[in-house]
């Protein structure tokens, strides 16, 4: 159980970090937002 928990979490953070690297492709703007968050 806390294994899956833990794959879980991992792909959440991969899932993240990507869209905010493509949020920062698109926009400039979209990078005080994402960090605010």
């Amino acid at each position: 159980m806390e294994q899956a928990k833990v794959d879980y979490k991992g792909s959440k953070r991969k899932e993240q970090n990507s869209f905010e690297k493509s949020a920062i492709k698109h926009s400039t703007t979209a990078v005080p937002f994402n960090f605010k968050q």
